[in-house]
């Protein structure tokens, strides 16, 4: 979700890092998911032009049958809600281990990873930013997996308060999960190192929730539009014979999530293949998927 930056937005910043985070690395987990879905409605009461946005551009782009007025309200409040999960939910992940995973979320698939990791080439894990999208990454992490995570961070429209506070805690805070960050704008040598040494390397498939580009793109038929998608996963794969694997993180109830992690469908190209499961995903639960605002034909997903 892309928010516009404000005076009103600075201060609070300030309540959401200092005092609201220090009560979230201590509230039981369950306890911040609905606080954060709360926040979520109250956004949802006073974003009166978003929503008749939103409201327009789904109606329009979710298939017949899932683009009904009622359904897409749904969609848009599940929208509102998901960005303050996603946003927040780094605030308790310090606290997620393998003895208190199952209270919010189970795996399918998981399988496919050790059955990957058996060839001694590591593994590509190529993920959509749906629901909490670092959970997975976490998770996996505290499982016992050599996770690597590329991502971009960049500080382009925010204020200094969003820099020096919400940016460098952030990274802070991601630079304490059980994984190596990189970032995709440097220089990539370690993804081909930690490939080597077996590990898993953990990338999105559908942008880097920015308006940049990096490494080779790819234009595919999403959603009935004409949209760019990273292309450089499928060829780090095919290089190093990594074996590549989908990761979707889908909600199971209003607190509860799974990891489904896939092969590939072999009748399809590996980047046709998760564009139409991306696709499919999507209009099963349009709330869960962040980029909606930067939806346009021709762009890479933000």
């Amino acid at each position: 979700m892309i928010i516009q930056e404000s005076g009103w937005r600075d201060l609070l910043r300030l309540f959401i890092w200092y005092p609201f985070r220090w009560f979230c690395q201590l509230a039981p987990i369950p306890l911040n998911l609905r606080i954060f879905r709360l926040m979520g409605h109250l956004h949802f009461q006073f974003s009166q032009s978003k929503k008749r946005a939103l409201a327009q551009l789904l109606e329009s782009t979710l298939p017949e049958g899932k683009n009904s007025p009622d359904t897409v309200q749904r969609a848009i409040l599940d929208y509102f809600s998901n960005h303050y999960t996603d946003r927040m939910s780094i605030f308790h992940y310090a606290r997620l281990n393998r003895d208190n995973l199952d209270q919010v979320l189970t795996f399918d698939g998981l399988e496919l990873i050790d059955q990957g990791l058996e060839k001694g080439r590591g593994c590509v894990l190529l993920h959509s930013h749906m629901g909490p999208s670092q959970l997975s990454l976490v998770a996996l992490g505290r499982m016992g997996y050599g996770m690597t995570q590329m991502g971009f961070r960049s500080e382009q429209n925010l204020s200094g308060i969003g820099r020096d506070v919400q940016l460098r805690i952030r990274m802070e805070l991601e630079e304490a999960f059980p994984a190596q960050m990189l970032y995709a704008d440097r220089f990539q040598r370690q993804i081909f190192r930690n490939l080597k040494d077996n590990g898993v390397i953990m990338t999105a498939g559908d942008g880097s929730g920015t308006a940049g580009r990096f490494g080779p793109q790819g234009v595919a038929e999403f959603m009935g539009r004409q949209m760019v998608f990273p292309v450089g996963p499928y060829k780090l794969a095919e290089k190093t014979g990594a074996t590549l694997l989908f990761l979707f993180l889908i909600r199971d109830g209003l607190y509860r999530y799974r990891i489904v992690i896939r092969k590939p469908d072999p009748s399809l190209t590996p980047f046709e293949a998760f564009v139409r499961e991306l696709e499919r995903h999507v209009a099963d639960d349009p709330g869960q998927w962040p980029f909606w605002d930067g939806f346009k034909p021709g762009v890479v997903l933000q």
